[in-house]
């Protein structure tokens, strides 16, 4: 059954899915009760493990408005994306400018925009190889990649228990991981504005993604932002009560 009902998509990023939002998707549901909030899950994470992941960010476009069709959403969307899926965002809004009305990108870079020092610590790669190379349990590996992307949550614990949860239920598989990367690693974004409305959220303390990505994202296309001075690179889960605030003023400035 189709719907024109507004609707938000929340969009998770590098081996994230939809499952993965920790409460955040309520919580914006009850800020919004007029809004319909979806958390589609990309191929290849969650449970869309058993898919292969595109090997390009237009795949992941090409999938993410499959789900949509799929459920009915009609007109175009709202978006709030993470990382990874900044890029499907940004790419889905420059190929369907009419399906894409607003977006929030956080946290995230593009090939073209800056450097890879810059885009990824290259200091946490050792770690992370190891940890999905199977040289970790679950539970040590989403602990790792917890203490890496959070810098002041209110339940550390209960998130490393859910995480790793859905680590066991649903694991990634390293092709598809590897597939991921590839996919981040090589897209570009060019020099033409999206039509949509597009803004960028920065968390100041992130240590994954330098903060320096999103700033030059803004610079490149005029795009607002809204920054967090401490917070790490998952927002949703480090800080989810002001990022719900940022999603609320976002839409009220329209």
């Amino acid at each position: 059954m189709s719907t024109s009902r507004e609707t938000w998509v929340l969009l998770r990023g590098l081996l994230r899915s939809g499952e993965h939002w920790h409460g955040f998707d309520r919580a914006l549901a009850a800020a919004l009760p007029d809004v319909r909030v979806l958390t589609p899950t990309l191929p290849g994470n969650g449970r869309r493990n058993g898919e292969a992941s595109p090997l390009t960010i237009r795949g992941y476009v090409e999938a993410l408005r499959a789900t949509l069709a799929h459920e009915g959403v009609e007109g175009p969307v709202s978006i709030l994306a993470q990382s990874l899926g900044g890029m499907v965002t940004m790419d889905y809004a420059l190929a369907y400018p009419h399906e894409v009305r607003e977006a929030l990108l956080v946290n995230t870079s593009f090939r073209d925009v800056s450097p890879l020092h810059h885009r990824f610590a290259l200091r946490s790669v050792p770690d992370m190889v190891r940890s999905y190379a199977g040289a970790r349990d679950a539970r040590t590996r989403e602990a790792f990649l917890v203490d890496l992307t959070l810098n002041q949550p209110a339940d550390r614990n209960a998130v490393v228990e859910d995480f790793t949860a859905l680590a066991r239920a649903m694991p990634v598989q390293r092709r598809n991981a590897l597939r991921q990367m590839i996919a981040a690693s090589r897209f570009t974004v060019g020099t033409v504005a999206p039509r949509a409305r597009v803004a960028l959220v920065i968390g100041r303390g992130d240590r994954l993604v330098d903060p320096r990505c999103s700033d030059a994202i803004a610079a490149r296309f005029g795009l607002p932002t809204y920054e967090h001075p401490t917070a790490g690179h998952d927002l949703a889960v480090d800080v989810p009560s002001w990022l719900v605030d940022v999603v609320t003023r976002f839409r009220a400035s329209r």
